[in-house]
């Protein structure tokens, strides 16, 4: 555990603790005075070794001060078999904009975060509950697949844990009778095989073994998640004993609900005191997987080799804040990246001049606010030189003005996921 707040961290390891997941070391920078997270996380990858490393990195953040730092560690610990799973504090739009405006800079910006993490392989979480659970999954084998078998003794969680994994993507696949009939006469008449499988409040330990190796076996299954509460009959030690042996030997993960947090209290901490790991509510567990498998680990990379490197340097050397519209759209060029072509003008017959050049439909633009948005700054398909001439006028006379960009329009997305 690193975390940039000595609070939080204790308030995350009690959550965790609670659930069985149990901490080798924990780091807190606090405000990252002489020591901060990336530091840290330098540290446990430098001393990192496969055989005596924990695999799982958790990390509450407050802020990045060494990004490509941060990311060549990740990356690294990533690549070593660790996987790392962190919350970013301080990412609202409120923040960013203040951030921006005032220093340009945009670590903070959640579009900014988001890419790094993704880049890193960094599975981002959004509170210390959701820390915690996807912490508890990362304690199981990897899925190999998004197809989960359920075994429950109450059909509401097992419901309401369906709702969760088929909205998001995963899926709970019927299992045809045919294939499931040698385990239906194992269980108490009205049990349940088609997936989710419910052996009934009054199932026993013996038949929850019996569907958990029957359901090991299936092929058209990746994973499976086993709920069991206290329905008041027996004690749940048989049953809780039966969990812990199976995921010692079974193929799949089997990923354990554990509801009765008073009932079973007893009987939950000796699963937890034996190894066990184990989520209170299924739906925690259930977006705790989804984050699982939506996460994409990178690919390797070479160290990136910057186009012009030296080019770049001196246009940028001395200069802090935000970079100018024409200083920006330099580093694109030098950089390669492809563009709609712009000109920049201060005066009217310039911007006639360079609509004449471009071609419409036209973009314009004020040069100078840094949300032009805002200040009535920007001007969609412009379409004649009357319209060029009018609107010139117009983005001239705003505040701050230092001239208007006219940019050929482009359409379609502005950003493509792929």
């Amino acid at each position: 555990m690193i975390s940039s707040s000595g609070a939080t961290c204790v308030f995350i390891m009690e959550s965790a603790l609670s659930k069985g997941l149990p901490f080798s070391a924990v780091y807190s920078v606090g405000n990252a005075a002489h020591t901060c997270v990336e530091d840290v996380l330098e540290y446990v990858n430098e001393t990192y070794g496969t055989e005596r490393s924990p695999r799982t990195v958790l990390m509450y953040i407050e802020s990045i001060k060494k990004p490509l730092k941060f990311l060549k560690n990740a990356r690294e610990l990533i690549e070593k078999g660790c996987r790392i799973a962190a919350v970013k504090s301080g990412t609202s739009d409120a923040g960013g904009r203040a951030a921006a405006s005032h220093t340009g800079a945009m670590l903070n910006s959640d579009m900014a975060v988001d890419a790094l993490f993704r880049k890193a392989g960094i599975i981002r979480c959004n509170s210390r509950g959701e820390l915690t659970a996807v912490g508890a999954v990362l304690q199981h084998a990897p899925l190999k697949g998004k197809r989960i078998g359920i075994i429950t003794h109450a059909g509401g969680p097992a419901v309401m844990l369906t709702d969760v994994l088929s909205n998001g993507g995963m899926d709970v696949p019927h299992l045809p009778d045919d294939v499931m009939a040698p385990l239906l006469p194992e269980l108490f008449e009205g049990s349940s095989v088609s997936n989710p499988v419910d052996i009934l409040s009054t199932g026993t330990a013996e038949q929850l073994d019996k569907c958990i190796t029957f359901c090991d076996k299936l092929d058209n299954i990746d994973g499976m998640v086993v709920i069991f509460g206290s329905p008041g009959l027996f004690s749940n030690a048989d049953a809780y004993a039966v969990i812990r042996e199976q995921q010692k030997k079974c193929k799949k993960p089997i990923y354990t609900v554990l509801p009765s947090i008073i009932n079973a209290k007893a009987e939950m901490d000796v699963f937890v005191d034996e190894g066990g790991v184990f989520f209170e509510d299924e739906a925690v567990l259930g977006h705790a997987l989804l984050k699982e498998t939506g996460f994409i680990a990178p690919d390797a990379e070479p160290d990136p080799v910057l186009p012009n490197e030296a080019a770049v340097k001196e246009l940028l050397q001395g200069h802090k804040g935000l970079v100018p519209t024409e200083q920006g759209m330099k580093l694109l060029d030098l950089t390669g990246i492809k563009r709609p072509m712009n000109r920049i003008v201060n005066t009217e017959e310039h911007a006639v001049k360079a609509a004449e050049e471009l071609g419409f439909p036209l973009v314009m633009k004020v040069v100078g606010p840094a949300h032009k948005s805002e200040v009535g700054g920007v001007i969609l398909n412009v379409t004649t030189m009357e319209a060029v001439r009018t609107n010139f006028k117009k983005l001239n006379a705003i505040e701050c003005a230092e001239g208007v960009e006219l940019c050929q329009m482009e359409y379609g997305l502005e950003v493509s996921s792929e």
